[in-house]
This record gives structure tokens, sequence and C-alpha cells, in this order.
């Protein structure tokens, strides 16, 4: 009696999840073929790459020149609290992307509705089990599903299935296989991207991890996850540009302009001020752009209390840097804690 009612429990959360989701607004998806789509399908993948035909892993040159002219545009904008003009790396205003969930089908329940029945009861099974052996025998049939959107999800799932469990050459395998799919609509692939991203990231690939993980925000803009780990991925770059002042601006102005996007992508204030507070503590919290980054991040929050630790330890380890990368930094973390930028609105 006891298992029964458990079991009928289950059912009705996932049930009520449904159809939740299903009222859930959501954007038009078209599934069109696009060329980045045919260039994932139509040509060989190197073995040795963790990113597609078509996605570009190399790392552009900079000059001092450049990296102040985009640091300077960055700050005209934070300093007037003008959010609604800095956009996507896919082109898209930040006005107009809205916080969403973790997965495709999340962002975009209203797929979910389109599936057939059997389709639908086969994908809440692999739910609602654990044993790797039985997800895969239940989603091995839908892979080859007529319909793009089925046969993208069921791959996604083993891919997923396999990253949990540990084998990243699995869950490369199974991403690819996602991205091999046509007729999808390009706000579909952002998830196959962001598990190649992950597996770079483990495997300390910071190049390809952000590479990969643009790819999947010019997609789909609104995909919160990808931009939360995007931002540990630059972070965790800032060490790399040891005494090039090109590369260390370059990179200052790429964490903050990662950081810029969040507060609107973030569920809420105490989610930001969380994300303020891992990037101070963690590899922020090793360099004079993570520092100015967590403090700014604190203003932007609402807790100057919590920024001015930050900006002055900012401080100190900019007087360490190549003067045309540490005196940016330096003159913007006095600025900070004399003038705060506009704090930015939800």
């Amino acid at each position: 009696m006891t298992l029964n009612f458990a079991r009928l429990s289950v059912i009705v959360v996932v049930g009520a999840t449904f159809i939740l989701l299903t009222l859930s607004p959501s954007e038009n998806l078209e599934p069109v073929v696009s060329a980045d789509e045919k260039k994932l399908s139509g040509a060989s993948w190197n073995a040795e790459s963790l990113c597609p035909p078509g996605v570009d892993c190399q790392e552009q040159p900079v000059d001092v020149a450049d990296a102040r002219v985009a640091w300077n545009q960055f700050w005209e904008k934070a300093d007037e609290g003008r959010l609604d003009q800095v956009q996507t790396v896919g082109g898209a205003r930040m006005s107009q992307v809205v916080s969403a969930g973790d997965t495709v089908w999340m962002r975009y329940p209203r797929l979910w509705p389109e599936l057939a029945a059997s389709q639908q009861r086969q994908f809440i099974q692999v739910s609602l089990t654990d044993d790797l052996e039985r997800r895969t025998a239940l989603l091995l049939p839908l892979t080859t599903d007529s319909v793009p959107a089925v046969a993208y999800r069921a791959r996604l799932e083993m891919a997923r299935s396999a990253w949990r469990s540990g084998d990243l050459a699995a869950t490369v395998r199974t991403a690819r296989d996602a991205l091999a799919v046509e007729g999808l609509a390009e706000p579909l692939r952002a998830d196959a991207f962001l598990l190649l991203a992950m597996v770079a990231y483990r495997q300390s690939r910071l190049v390809e991890a952000e590479a990969l993980l643009r790819e999947a925000i010019s997609r789909d803009g609104a995909f919160r996850d990808a931009h939360w780990l995007l931002l540990s991925v630059v972070a965790s770059r800032l060490d790399e540009s040891g005494k090039d002042a090109a590369l260390c601006l370059d990179r200052a102005h790429r964490l903050l302009s990662t950081l810029m996007q969040l507060p609107r992508l973030a569920a809420d204030t105490a989610q930001f001020l969380d994300l303020a507070a891992n990037l101070e503590k963690g590899v922020g919290g090793r360099s004079a752009a993570g520092l100015l980054a967590a403090g700014a991040a604190w203003q932007w929050g609402g807790r100057p209390d919590r920024a001015g630790p930050a900006l002055l330890r900012a401080k100190e380890f900019a007087q360490r840097l190549p003067s045309d990368c540490g005196e940016p930094i330096l003159e913007r973390a006095r600025a900070l804690m004399s003038a705060p930028v506009r704090q930015w609105s939800q």
C-alpha cells in the first residue's frame, strides 16, 4: 500500500510539473536547417578536438589599443546603468532575455505537448529511473525517431547520463550524436554545446570550453547555466595572461562583460550575491580582475559593505600587473569605491 502511494505521488508530481510547463510562456521554435547545422552533419569531426566543424576554438590575438577601447566602452555603459544596451554573444539585447531553466525543455516547454503520448510516456519512464542500463534501453529506440526534437532529446539524455556516471568519452560521443540531428532550431543545440564545454572544463581545456560556451549562448541567450559556467571559465583563464598587458586587459574585460549579463539572468538577488561570493572565494580571488569583478558584483547586488574589501584587494593585486593592464583596473577599483556604478534592476 505504501509503495503504491509512493508511486502515485511521483506520477502526480510529474504530471503537475508537465501541466505547469505547458502553461508557461515560450518562444516559437521553427525547425530550420542552418548553415552551421550543415557543417555539423556534413563534415568530419577531429577526434582530438571537442569543437565541432564550423566552431572556431583558436585564441584570437589582441593588442593593447583594442583591449583599451573595449574596456572603456564597457565602463561607459556600466557607469550609466545601461544594461538594456548590452548585447549577448548572439547579438540579442539583454532586455529581451529572461531568466530560464537549465534544460531546453524547461526553456521551451511547449515542445512537450507536441510529442505523441507514447513518446511522453517513454521519457517519463526515463526520468523515473536512475539505472543506467534501463535508461539506455528506453532511450535507444527514440534516438532514431523521425521527429528531430525527439531524436535530439533522447541522444542528449544519453549524454547527460554518461556525464553523471563520469564517462567523459561517452558524454562527448553522444553529445556529438545529438548535434548531428538535422532539422532543429538553433536554440535547441545549446544544451549539447554546454555538455561538450563541461567536459572541456573538467579536462582544463579552457580555450575550447570558452568557445563552446559562447556557441551555446549565441544559439540561446537565455541559457542561464551556460552564462554561469562561462563566468567560471573566463575567471579560470585570468592566470594565463602572465605579463602580456593586452591579454591581461582583454581577459579582465571578458570577465566583466560576462558578469554584466548575469543580473537579468539571476533567479533572484540572493543568487547573484552568491555568485559574487563564489567569485571572490574561488579562482577570481587570485587576481586583480577577478577581485574587481567580485567587488562590482557586490555593488550591483546592493552590498557595498562587501564590495569594499574585495576592491581593496583588487587595488593591491593591480599594482603587480603590467601598467597597461594594472592601471585601468586600479583606476576602476578606486572609482567603484568612491562612486559605485548604478545598481541594475532585474
